[in-house]
Parts: structure tokens; C-alpha cells; sequence
């Protein structure tokens, strides 16, 4: 019938029976065959009403063509660094001499290993999906649902008792892999053909599958099943792993465990209907047992790839829903730090599935979430390869380019800077000896104030009375002598599960174990900041500072990427072996107690060893029954005094700590590698006897070839791996204005949408296309903007990018904070806000001084925050500072463009305001050369006009050619105008100090400024 009002979501909700329902699908021509009941009938209503708004409408099992083209892409991606693997292979093992391979696996291992295992995970096709939760979560209902097929039996008197994958195949079929041989055929895999109606192949599956009682918490006999489906979504690699209830018994949880390294995502089912809500002791365990038994290889799991299934929702009732949501994502929190909300859903996969066809809006979000979550861990896998043939490469490259130099060397010469460099290498060495003693007292330190806490927390009155109160709850009851050997050994059980309740409470109250490992994981990565400007300043300077080829760069020159933000760097995590994110969550595991102090034993042994056992019963059952408290107390007493009395429970604290233990000791066996490897080569270096002729051919062309590979590798890290936020060719179709442009581009003013809502930015895109040519200057700074956070530092927004139509190259646009002026605008034109144009009128003069005191101290505070972070600004001047409205001071234009002006051919930087060691080709350079340019800033800021007013000052610098053999002026010699006082100019000259060394530090000139007076 036809309908002729539009079918409205009021009409919907407010259907009370099956009959009104079905008349409104008869109404408004919804098929209505499958339907039983008023909830599917108001999910194809709901469909209909999707449908006819013109909104997208999706069903189970329509992910399979997205998944399709995903799998496409990342097999042509993994095909791309394949053979980028190979070049790299070709490179270290046949190009390079020996001692560069050698020096290569003091530092990192095998250099042949490590690449044939970054090939193998090249070509492997195998796409894991794990699904793993709470007993009677429903998993195998939720599968059925995203699958849009009934393929597991899904009951809740029956549920998943061993592994089920499940695969892609043209016939359906079950491979029964079993622990022991068949009695009956000696096989060890049984072939099930499932060739009949899919309610009679589920039956014959279960039974392999399916335990049921007291059998659940025994080993089976059947290790894991392989059902073969016919199903688009599973096509091309990706295979789903149902797995057990966690936490019912040690072997199934075992087996789940060990997939869970290898998973490239990873859902975990929340029983929503439980009383008390998500069980994250269970979580925990499973991750507890991962990191125990997962494998040590290049191939970890990316914690973001995760997604948390509350499912039974529908029982959850309506008032408690929020209440249960967030204390879900509080538990959740706890014990897996990196969790987004967004990674949490909420459904009923009994609903879903009764819906027959047409997807609830809950399911509809959760289809969003796997859709984008396969994407990111596939990214996620690829670019753990990448890193490794990356940080192989640049190595490699490092050692060559220290070749090449020391070829333009004498004989002599070579000597002398070897015998340089070795006892550089002794100060390097006493230098980490003297940190790496500091972690360790650092740690020791903190791990004895936890275990003070820990020990007082455990012999407090309350917390005993706790323990005790909670044990009584589940303690057995004793009605004959015959029980009680097992009363003796399960109250001593559940007195030492509760205390280790007890202290999860106790750390989830007060996180210590989480404070302390954060705060160690952040020392530890300051010390290696510390440690690799070390070794930089001290040997790599050394090793290459007469290389013509470096003589503009800056400590960070040499290739760097900018991979996600993570809390180690790929040095550090090549250096302490760990390939991933260290995603195993911090806290007490279920079951970590027992295993590290045992349980109290009661007298067991004097029992049997009587003669009277049964009279001794009889007086046990009388006691216990009589004072079950008392006893109960006794038992906690006796398990708590030697606990803390003892190692124990500093060996429990080691246990909890033992991921920051793990990382300083990986760091005491790194450095002396590193240390090792720089000495061999600098031995190499200095007993080369070959010409100079020879060798600058031999190395030349090596060099070259590094740095080829690398622009090809950074290349494909921008177009495979690296998230693009935005899209240029849309901003640009929607540009609000062109605010400048110059020989690095074009800038223009756009409008971006950020954090929910839209907002002005800079957009400044580069004029030539990006290539293997350029792409290494490219990364060095987009890592430089991503990186560098500070209030006075020009925030980084994202890159858009689009294909060049021209070229194989990318167009690439640069957005970050939009501000309007420039420190010299805002200066120049207004010129109350100096202090120099008022030298008759004090209270102006006071106010311009305020003003641009407060502005230079900002711009020392911007510099302050790069340089602590190891970076460098290089042309700082007052051009390149950007002012917001409200007035607040913004480092900006980070060397950006002057990389790819250099990369077009045309000059770069100021040379007017540039420190004199950076006209010497030959000599490095380092962040002190900010300081000097600085010096020019705080002069241009007194008066709000540029050096180049002062007509004498430029005569000298013109006269001379350069002005780096021309002393700056302390004042400009401008009429009418106010001197710097005395402060502002002993600044300025420490700034402008001919030795490097001897000019200020940045926090310097801010505790400087703080002080200045007029």
C-alpha cells in the first residue's frame, strides 16, 4: 500500500505491538519476511527511514568491498618496500666495504637477519583479526553479525572452548587441529566437510568447539579449529580469531595470548549485563600473558588498533547506561593508558542480528570503527619495516660520509683527528657512565618509596580488616572432616587473591606504579636526548666537520622522519631493541602475587605426619565453625607479616616495575655497542693508507647512493605511511586569501576544520614538487613543526597534499597557526610600543619598555623550548616571528623554506643577521648561532625598525662584502632616539661574542630578560 505521509522516526518509536508494527511495513512497503517480533520490525523501519533521507545505508558484510581495496593498497605497498628492502640488502651487504656492515651489527645485530626478517613480514598476506573477552560476552553472536552469516555456534549455555579461525574458502569446510594423535587414525588434523545445511554443519562443529561445564576448565583435546567460508570480507588475507573467555582456564588464555602480538587488530568483548560492569583483571591477565610468551621479533601490535565491544547493552537499564559508560571507560583507562573513547562501542549483537538484513545505528558505528581500524594497524605493521631498513640505511650513511671526509685528509691529518676523537669518545663514555648511574639510583629510589607505601598500606588495621571481610564472603562452608584439607588450602587461596585485590585498589587509587614508570620513562628519554647530543657534538661534529657538503647543515641535517608521535624516538628504540610502542599497561596482574611469593602453608605438613589426623579434622571444623573470622584473620596475618617482613614483596615491586628495569638495563648494554662501533671505525678511519684519489672515488658514488635510497625511502614514508591530514586541492578551491609569498611559495589563508570545529589558518605551499630529491630537507623540518610544542612557538596544524600533474612528485601545502602580524609589524607601526622614539616623555617610555621587554622575553622563552629539544631556527629574525592577535609572541618559519630554496636554486637566509662561524664553509655550526641573531632581534625590537636604518652600520657591512668581520652596533644611529640601557645592551653583546661557547644559553637570556630593568 502506498503510503502518503513521509515515514517519520515519532512513527517509529512510538509502535507498542507487533500487529501496529506490521502494518506500518505493509504501509510504507517493507519486506516483512523474517520478521518475529517489534524489535525487528523497527529496525527495517529504521532502514526504510535511512533509505529515504538519502543517508548511507549500510548492511553486515558490506565492509568486504572497503576491505578489498585496503588489502590492495597495503599489498602494494608492502610490493614498494619490498623492493626498497632488496636495494637496501644490495646496498649494505655488496656495495658498502665490510667494517661499515660491521659496524652496523655491533649496534643493531645481524644486518642480513634483520633484513631477510623485514622481508619475510613483506610478504606475508596473512591478516589475523583477534576477538577475544569476557565469558559469555557474546563474541561469537558479534561475529555472526559483522560476518552477516551464522558461521559459529553461538549459545549461551555453549560457548567458544578453544581457538577458531576463521578463512577465507571456496567450499566450506572445518580443519580440526587436535593436541594428540586421532586413536582412531594417528592424525593429528581432522577434515570436516560442511557441505549440508548450515544448522546441521553448526552442530557438527560445536562439538570440536564447545565445552560445557566442569570439561571448560580442563585442557581439550582439540587445539584449534579453521572453519572455511565463502565470504567476500575474508578475501584477500584477513581471517578472524575467535578465542575463548578469558580467564576460565591458564591453557586457553595461553593460546589466546599468543596471537595477540601477531593480530593486526585486536576486539575485545565487554559483557555489559555483568554486575559490576567490564572485568579489567582479565584484560590485564591477557596482556600479562602476551608480554610473557609474545614473540621478540620486528611484528608487534599497535595498542591504537584496538576496539572495546560493550555488548548486551539493551540489558544495561536506560538510567544506568551513562554511569556504566563511564566507569567502562575509567576501568578501561587503568589498564590500557592509550585508549581513546573512541575506540569504545556500545550494542546488543542479539538485536543487530534480529534486525535480519538491516544494521542498528549501534552497529552502524561500530562498521565505522573496524573500517577505519584495519587501515592504521596495517600502517602500523608496514612501517615498523620501514623503520628498520631506514635506520640501517642512515647509518650506513653516517659512516660513508665520515669515509668520504676523512679522504679529504692527509695522511697526518687523519691521525691527528683520530687521536681527537678517541679521547672524545673517553669523555662520551665517562659522560653515559655518569647518567646511566643516575637512572639507577633514580629508580632504586622511587622503587623504595612504592615499597614503604606498599608495606604500610598492607599492615594497616583497615586493610586487613578488608581482606578479611572479603574473604569470609567466598570462604566454603565445613560440614564434614572429610572437607577439611580443602578448606586449609582454599582460604590461604582467597586470602591472597583478595590482598592482591587489595593492592590493585590501592594502585588504582593512587596510580603510583603508573607515576613512577611515566616519570622513569621520561628521564629515560631525556638522559638519551642528553646522550645523543653527546655523541653527536662529541664524535659525529668531529668525524664530519670539514665536509663541504655539510657546512650549511645543523645538528639535525642529517635524514630524519617523522614518524607518530610515540614516547621513544626510533633511536631509542632501535638502541634498546624495542620495535614498537611498549603497549603492555601498567599494573598488578591477576595472579603476579601468588607467582612471586607463593602461598602460606598451615600446618599441611604437621598434619599428615600425625597420627591422629581425624581427631585433629574434628578440632579444625570446630574452631572454623565456630570463629570462621578468627581464622580467617590468622590466615591473613600469616600471609601478610612474612610478605612484608621478607624479599617478597620487594620482588613483587620489581615485578611491577619491570618494564623501566628492562629499559635501563637494554640501555647499560647499548651504549658500550655504540661506544664499541665508533671506536672500531674511528681505528678504521685512522690506518686508511689508500689516496686520496682512490678513495674519494670509491666513496663518493657510495655516498650518493645512500642518499638516493634514503630520498626513496622518506618518499615512500610521505605516500604510504605518513597520515595526511588534509586535502590540498579542496582548501585550495575554498582559500580565503593570498597573505604572501616569496622564493619558497605561496601563502595563502585558509579555513581547516580542527577539533570539531572550523578554524583559521597559514597554509604555505611549496613551489617545487616534492621528490626523492628533496623529500629528506622536507622531513627534517615537517619533524621539526610536528614536534616543537611551546605557547611561543607557531602551532603545527597538518600537511595537505595532492598529486603534482606535472611530475611523479607531491604537492604539498604546510598549515599551522594563523597569526596576523609580524614582531617587526607590530613594532614598526606602532611605535608607542618601544621605548627608543620617547626619550623626553617618561611615562611612554616606561610603557614601550614594558612592552617590548615582555615581547623579547617571549621570543627568549620560543628559542629556550627548540634548543632544548635539540633544534635550531637559522635565520632568526624579526620577519620570521609571528605575533596573534591577542599579542602573544610565535617562532615561526623553522627553516622550512630555506630547505627548499636551496632545493630551487635561489639564496636562502639572512646573511646580515648570520653568526660568523656560519661563513666558514668548513666549520659546524650550532645552536649558538641562534643566540647571535637573537642579538640582532633584541636591537631591531628597542627601536621597532630594522639594522638597515642605521646607514653606518650597512656602509661598513657593504664596504666589507660581509659583515661577519664587522662589529654590530649596541644602538642605531638614528636621530631623536633613546639608547638600550645598560642591561639590554650587555645582553646584546653576549649574544654577539666572537667564541660560540662563550655567548648565553637561551634559558640564560630569559632569566636575563626577566630581570632587565630600564
Amino acid at each position: 500500500m502506498a503510503a502518503s505521509t513521509p515515514l517519520t522516526e515519532q512513527d517509529i518509536d512510538s509502535l507498542t505491538d507487533i500487529m501496529g508494527a506490521m502494518s506500518l511495513l505493509d504501509q510504507y512497503g517493507v519486506p516483512m519476511e523474517g520478521v518475529t517480533n517489534l524489535d525487528q520490525a523497527q529496525a527495517r523501519l529504521r532502514g526504510k527511514l535511512l533509505e529515504d533521507s538519502g543517508g548511507r545505508f549500510r548492511k553486515p558484510g558490506d565492509a568486504a568491498n572497503i576491505m578489498k581495496e585496503v588489502l590492495q593498497r597495503d599489498k602494494e605497498s608492502r610490493q614498494e618496500l619490498l623492493h626498497l628492502c632488496d636495494a637496501a640488502k644490495a646496498l649494505l651487504m655488496l656495495t658498502v666495504e665490510p667494517d661499515v656492515r660491521q659496524h652496523l651489527s655491533i649496534i643493531f645485530g645481524d644486518v642480513g637477519d634483520i633484513l631477510k626478517k623485514c622481508r619475510g613480514q613483506l610478504q606475508k598476506d596473512d591478516c589475523p583479526i583477534l576477538v577475544a573477552g569476557e565469558t559469555s560476552a557474546g563474541k561469537s553472536t558479534l561475529l555472526n553479525v559483522l560476518l552477516g552469516e551464522n558461521i559459529l555456534p553461538a549459545t549461551l549455555l555453549s560457548t567458544t572452548s578453544v581457538i577458531c579461525e576463521i578463512k577465507y574458502g571456496r567450499r566450506k569446510k572445518a580443519v580440526i587441529h587436535l593436541n594428540e594423535p586421532d586413536p582412531k587414525t594417528g592424525s593429528m588434523v581432522h577434515n570436516l566437510p560442511l557441505d549440508g545445511p548450515t544448522e546441521v554443519d553448526l552442530k557438527r562443529i560445536s562439538q570440536y568447539i564447545h565445552a560445557k561445564g566442569e570439561a571448560r576448565d580442563t585442557a581439550s583435546n582439540c587445539k584449534k579449529v579453521e572453519i572455511y567460508w565463502p565470504l567476500p570480507l575474508l578475501e584477500g588475507g584477513i581471517f578472524i580469531v575467535d578465542s575463548p573467555g578469558v580467564g576460565e582456564n591458564p591453557q586457553m588464555d595461553e593460546h589466546v595470548s599468543k596471537y595477540i602480538s601477531e593480530a593486526y587488530a585486536f576486539i575485545y568483548v565487554i559483557n555489559s549485563a555483568n554486575a559490576g560492569g567490564v572485568q579489567p583483571g582479565r584484560l590485564l591477565k591477557l596482556m600479562e600473558l602476551s608480554k610473557r610468551i609474545g614473540p621478540k621479533d620486528l611484528h608487534l601490535f599497535d595498542p591504537k588498533a584496538a576496539i572495546f565491544v560493550c555488548n548486551k547493552w539493551d540489558q544495561v537499564p536506560e538510567h544506568e547506561k551513562e554511569e556504566v559508560k563511564q566507569d567502562t571507560i575509567r576501568k578501561l583507562k587503568q589498564h590500557w593508558p592509550s585508549m581513546e573513547e573512541s575506540q569504545l562501542f556500545h550494542l546488543s549483537a542479539v538485536k543487530a542480528q534480529e534486525a535480519v538484513g538491516y544494521v542498528t545505528n549501534d552497529l552502524d558505528k561500530l562498521l565505522d570503527g573496524i573500517d577505519s581500524l584495519l587501515p592504521q594497524s596495517l600502517r602500523h605493521k608496514l612501517t615498523l619495516q620501514h623503520r628498520w631498513i631506514w635506520t640501517l640505511v642512515k647509518e650506513a650513511t653516517k659512516v660513508v660520509r665520515a669515509k668520504l671526509n676523512n679522504a679529504m685528509r692527509s695522511q697526518e691529518e687523519r691521525q691527528t683527528k683520530a687521536r681527537e676523537v678517541l679521547a672524545r669518545l673517553v669523555n662520551f663514555k665517562m659522560f653515559t657512565d655518569n647518567h646511566i648511574k643516575m637512572l639507577a639510583e633514580d629508580l632504586a629510589h622511587k622503587a623504595g618509596k612504592v615499597l614503604k607505601r606498599l608495606r604500610e598500606y598492607l599492615q594497616s588495621e583497615e586493610t586487613k580488616a578488608t581482606i578479611v571481610r572479603d574473604t569470609l564472603k567466598e570462604a566454603p562452608s565445613l560440614t564434614s572432616t572429610s572437607e577439611c584439607d580443602f578448606v586449609r588450602g582454599q582460604i590461604p587461596k582467597l586470602v591472597l587473591k583478595h590482598t592482591e585485590e587489595a593492592m590493585r585498589t590501592w594502585n588504582s587509587s593512587h596510580q603510583y606504579f603508573q607515576k613512577i614508570e611515566a616519570d622513569l620513562i621520561k628521564n629515560f628519554k631525556d638522559i638519551f636526548n642528553l646522550i645523543e647530543e653527546k655523541h653527536h657534538r662529541e664524535i659525529e661534529q668531529a668525524l664530519n666537520a670539514d665536509l663541504k657538503t655539510m657546512s650549511a647543515a645543523t645538528p639535525q641535517a642529517e635524514a630524519a622522519i617523522a614518524f607518530e608521535d610515540e614516547e621513544f624516538g626510533m633511536f631509542e628504540k632501535v638502541v634498546l631493541g624495542v620495535t614498537a610502542p611498549i603497549w603492555i599497561p601498567v599494573g598488578i596482574a591477576v595472579g603476579v602475587l601468588a607467582a612471586v611469593i607463593g602461598l602460606p602453608i598451615v600446618g599441611v605438613k604437621a598434619i599428615k605426619e600425625s597420627m591422629d589426623k581425624k581427631a585433629v579434622d574434628k578440632k579444625f571444623m570446630k574452631t572454623y565453625n565456630e570463629n570462621k573470622e578468627g581464622y580467617v584473620r590468622s590466615i591473613t596475618d600469616q600471609t601478610i607479616q612474612p610478605l612484608c617482613e621478607g624479599d617478597q614483596l620487594e620482588a613483587f615491586v620489581t615485578e611491577c616495575l619491570q618494564r623501566p628495569i628492562e629499559c635501563l638495563a637494554k640501555l647499560k648494554s647499548a651504549i658500550p655497542k655504540i661506544q664499541e662501533a665508533d671506536k672500531q671505525m674511528i681505528e678504521a678511519l685512522e690506518n686508511e693508507s689508500r689516496s686520496q684519489k682512490e678513495l674519494l672515488q670509491l666513496y663518493s658514488p657510495q655516498y650518493q647512493e645512500c642518499n638516493a635510497l634514503l630520498g626513496k625511502l622518506a618518499l615512500f614514508n610521505l605516500r604510504r605511511l605518513r597520515k595526511i591530514e588534509y586535502d590540498l586541492d579542496e582548501l585550495l578551491a575554498s582559500m580565503l586569501q593570498k597573505i604572501g609569498s616569496g622564493g619558497f611559495g605561496i601563502v595563502h589563508k585558509v579555513q581547516i576544520k580542527r577539533q570539531g570545529s572550523l578554524k583559521q589558518a597559514a597554509m604555505k605551499i611549496a613551489k617545487e614538487p616534492i621528490t626523492e630529491e628533496n623529500v629528506i630537507e622536507f622531513h627534517n623540518e615537517e619533524e621539526c613543526l610536528r614536534f616543537l610544542k611551546d605557547p611561543h612557538i607557531v602551532d603545527f596544524y597538518g600537511l595537505a597534499a595532492a598529486p603534482h600533474p606535472e611530475s611523479d612528485g607531491l604537492r604539498l601545502g604546510v598549515l599551522m597557526e594563523y597569526c596576523p602580524y609580524t614582531l617587526y609589524s607590530w613594532l614598526h607601526d606602532h611605535k608607542e610600543r618601544t621605548p627608543a622614539w620617547w626619550p623626553d616623555d617618561e611615562a611612554k617610555k616606561k610603557t614601550g619598555f614594558s612592552t617590548v621587554r615582555d615581547l623579547a622575553l617571549q621570543l627568549c622563552l620560543g628559542l629556550k623550548a627548540m634548543h632544548e629539544k635539540r633544534y635550531m631556527h637559522r635565520d632568526l629574525k624579526l620577519e620570521n616571528v609571528l605575533v596573534t592577535e591577542e599579542g602573544v609572541v610565535k617562532i615561526a618559519d623553522m627553516g622550512l623554506a630555506k630547505h627548499l630554496e636551496e632545493v630551487t636554486g635561489t639564496q636562502a637566509g639572512t646573511l646580515l643577521y648570520a653568526a660568523p662561524e656560519v661563513f666558514h664553509g668548513r666549520e659546524h655550526y650550532d645552536i649558538s648561532a641562534d643566540i647571535y641573531s637573537l642579538g640582532f632581534c633584541l636591537l631591531e625590537m628597542w627601536y621597532g625598525m630594522s639594522v638597515t636604518e642605521d646607514k653606518e652600520y650597512l656602509l661598513k657591512v657593504l664596504s666589507t662584502g660581509t659583515q661577519k668581520s664587522v662589529t654590530p652596533p649596541t644602538k642605531l644611529a638614528i636621530p631623536n632616539t633613546l639608547s638600550p640601557c645598560s642591561g639590554w645592551v650587555d645582553l646584546m653583546k653576549g649574544c654577539w661574542k666572537k667564541d660560540p661557547k662563550a655567548r648565553p644559553a637561551a634559558g640564560d637570556c630569559v632569566q636575563l630578560m626577566t630581570k632587565m630593568k630600564l
